[in-house]
């Protein structure tokens, strides 16, 4: 198990190896939080303009972990970022929460294709996803398809991730 790394880079404060306590804080208060687990946790503030790291909170950051459908996390923040708040189903039942908490395949697709109605990108709807993905969060990944059995998404690729 790796440790708890707080890191502060030289501009961001002039002493870097002495943070503020808040940082402190909420450094000490996640590595108290995720002892002994069998998890990696990385928290950031960078600026979003010019890509600068402000602060850096990290625990086990580099050790590789299996997943299962890590990008659904994406997937929800795709359907509330662009699903008008008045018609967000948030419920215990609700495909969103399903997807998330359960992390159901099916699910995932209808998500995808009901969320792109809203999405101002051009594109298909795992196009639109991809392009939330690296324009809006500017995270330079996505998905090629997503086929699971009953997921209208089954046929739809983004050839720019084959």
């Amino acid at each position: 198990m790796g440790g708890t790394s707080l890191a502060f880079p030289m501009m961001a404060y002039a002493a870097p190896d002495s943070p503020p306590a808040k940082f402190r804080r909420l450094e000490e208060r996640v590595s108290t939080l995720l002892a002994g687990e069998n998890i990696g946790f990385d928290l950031r503030a960078v600026s979003f303009d010019d890509g600068y790291e402000f602060f850096r909170i990290t625990k086990n950051a580099y050790t590789l972990y299996p997943v299962a459908s890590c990008f659904k996390a994406l997937a929800v923040l795709y359907y509330l970022w662009y699903t008008p708040r008045e018609l967000w189903q948030l419920t215990d039942d609700s495909p969103v929460f399903r997807v998330a908490v359960y992390s159901n395949n099916p699910l995932t697709g209808n998500l995808l294709q009901e969320t792109a109605q809203y999405a101002w990108h051009s594109g298909n709807a795992i196009e639109k996803f991809n392009n939330f993905v690296s324009e809006v969060l500017r995270i330079p990944a996505g998905i090629y398809r997503w086929n699971w059995a009953g997921s209208p998404t089954g046929e739809t690729t983004d050839e720019r991730f084959a």
